[in-house]
């Protein structure tokens, strides 16, 4: 990377474009990455990140770093990231290294999808979209870079990006920053989220999951530990009109344990997945 860092962030963000618009090498254009698994190409991570005459990156596809090891990671974190470490890194953790510039391209159905509802989907005044059916609204061939909106398609493009049918009952470990100090607090639960609209693999059902009405999509879990927590669950579900109408709000339900009941809650404003902070 060359040494003011321009580079570095063209290279991320670069590589976060590949990932919206589905890499590979179907990928042309203003657009463009390295090939896949390219972990020194002629103007991208060598020397990274200290600049050009700084030696190799230490790492190579599948080692695994754990936590006695993180003083290496130093030079390869956001500074804001590496400040606050000790609440990100845990004992028993694995960070495994992936490839470089890895190809994350959905699956063909997908692709095929994108193309086929190409400019049907358009944005409203205020930012919204309508006319989307599935795959990205935007195909990235379409998209100029210098458009003034380029950034809202691929905004867009990025809340439609292939996620498959959700995600099923997945574990996670959050810390939860408490008291005056900040100490960080683990939350161990199980989380999902079941794509219910835009579904490009449900082309004979309208490219909708079973049931799904007006909904785009739903999510929930429940808290394991620590002990305040246990057994604290909640239900979000979005509705697919809140791309048009930013005054809609999700529906959220939590049941409160130590009440013994569902009530629902205040999602204003709600943009993502909701997480219950304590």
């Amino acid at each position: 990377m060359i040494g003011d860092g321009s580079g570095r962030r063209r290279a991320l963000l670069a590589a976060l474009l590949l990932a919206l618009a589905g890499g590979g090498a179907a990928s042309a254009g203003p657009w463009d990455v390295p090939a896949e698994g390219s972990c020194v190409p002629d103007d991208g991570l060598r020397g990274w990140p200290l600049g050009q005459d700084a030696p190799p990156v230490p790492f190579a596809p599948g080692d695994v770093v754990n936590v006695e090891q993180l003083p290496m990671l130093e030079n390869y974190l956001p500074e804001a990231i590496w400040q606050y470490r000790e609440r990100f890194f845990y004992e028993g953790m694995r960070l495994e290294i992936g490839p470089c510039f890895r190809d994350y391209a959905p699956p063909a159905f997908y692709r095929d999808a994108t193309r086929e509802f190409s400019g049907q989907a358009r944005l409203t005044e205020d930012g919204g979209v309508e006319g989307h059916t599935a795959g990205l609204p935007f195909d990235p061939a379409t998209i100029d870079p210098a458009s003034d909106d380029a950034g809202q398609q691929w905004a867009w493009n990025f809340v439609h990006r292939y996620q498959a049918g959700g995600m099923f009952s997945d574990r996670f470990r959050v810390s939860d920053l408490v008291g005056r100090v900040g100490r960080a607090e683990p939350f161990l639960g199980e989380i999902f989220k079941v794509q219910m609209a835009y579904r490009a693999d449900q082309a004979a059902k309208g490219y909708q999951a079973k049931g799904a009405k007006k909904m785009h999509w739903a999510s929930g879990g429940k808290f394991f530990e620590p002990q305040p927590a246990r057994e604290f669950a909640w239900r979000q579900y979005r509705d697919r009109s809140h791309q048009i109408d930013k005054r809609k709000s999700d529906d959220l339900h939590a049941y409160l344990p130590e009440w013994r009941r569902v009530r629902r809650l205040n999602a204003a404003d709600m943009e993502g997945l909701y997480m219950p902070s304590f």
